[in-house]
């Protein structure tokens, strides 16, 4: 006998938060685009529909149907999945895609193929997530020490343009340019975008994108292919750490398509929370 499964609309965000955030923090981590899906939907952006899958008065699963036509899922139970396939046909979802932790996305995937016109998803970014678990014991910069994190400002613009740029089409598949740069000005708006600058020459970027209740998101980390090699990128991304947790922050997490054993992050103390993904379903 199939288990009984509920879904459950909510049509503000407010009333999804309210319900959702407890189920959601229990794997922060990999739920994370939750909140500032939520954000923004609270700051007037449309979605389609938002939503919880009950098991026994207990949410198993969260999703937002969002206005661009992807389903952004949480972690959750294969049979909720099931069940939010179920629903999601019986109300004639247009979905053009599917993002969020790989199993579900995948769960999702195969169940929509027998119930939809699509005949199979197409899996066209995939992520490595990782999680911050300690502070780096130490943050010396290197080479002669004369380096400094500052804040970056408006009259650096066009290089960190160019370097979003350069960030976008080094991603494994390439990111969108436009895309990239948006969200590049977007951190740059929000003061939430530092260089590591050393004089006048700046070596590098990084930054904080969204937050959870308890973790800050690394983001658009980089150094331009000729300085490369010289340790200015673990040194940003340990100031990141650092900074984070000045701000009442436990951890942070960072999105990364370098799927080596071991890299950059996991020698300063990242270790992987699991593994995100976006799929483009076929005939969208």
């Amino acid at each position: 006998m199939k288990p009984k499964l509920k879904v459950q609309q909510y049509h503000s965000a407010a009333s999804f938060l309210r319900n959702s955030s407890k189920f959601l923090v229990w794997n922060e981590t990999m739920n994370n685009l939750f909140w500032e899906v939520t954000s923004n939907w609270q700051s007037g952006k449309k979605i389609n529909w938002a939503g919880n899958v009950f098991l026994n008065h207990k949410i198993v699963l969260s999703a937002i149907h969002m206005a661009s036509g992807y389903l952004l899922l949480s972690t959750g139970k294969s049979e909720a999945v099931e069940r939010l396939v179920d629903y999601g046909s019986i109300k004639h979802w247009d979905i053009k895609g599917i993002m969020g932790a790989r199993e579900s996305v995948e769960e999702f995937s195969l169940r929509w193929q027998n119930k939809s016109e699509y005949s199979s998803g197409n899996l066209t970014k995939r992520f490595t997530i990782f999680q911050s678990f300690r502070i780096p014991e130490e943050n010396s910069p290197p080479g002669d020490g004369r380096l400094e994190i500052v804040q970056a400002g408006e009259l650096e613009w066009p290089r960190i343009r160019l370097w979003a740029t350069i960030f976008a089409d080094e991603a494994n598949p390439a990111l969108d340019r436009q895309a990239a740069i948006q969200m590049a000005k977007s951190m740059l708006k929000n003061k939430s975008l530092f260089l590591l600058k050393e004089g006048m020459q700046s070596l590098g970027m990084a930054g904080f994108g969204r937050n959870t209740p308890n973790c800050m998101v690394i983001n658009m980390v980089f150094t331009p292919p000729e300085l490369r090699g010289k340790k200015y990128a673990s040194y940003l991304v340990s100031s990141m750490i650092i900074m984070a947790k000045k701000r009442g922050f436990s951890s942070c997490l960072l999105f990364s398509d370098y799927l080596k054993e071991k890299n950059l992050y996991q020698a300063i103390g990242f270790k992987v929370a699991g593994d995100f993904c976006e799929m483009k379903l076929a005939g969208c």
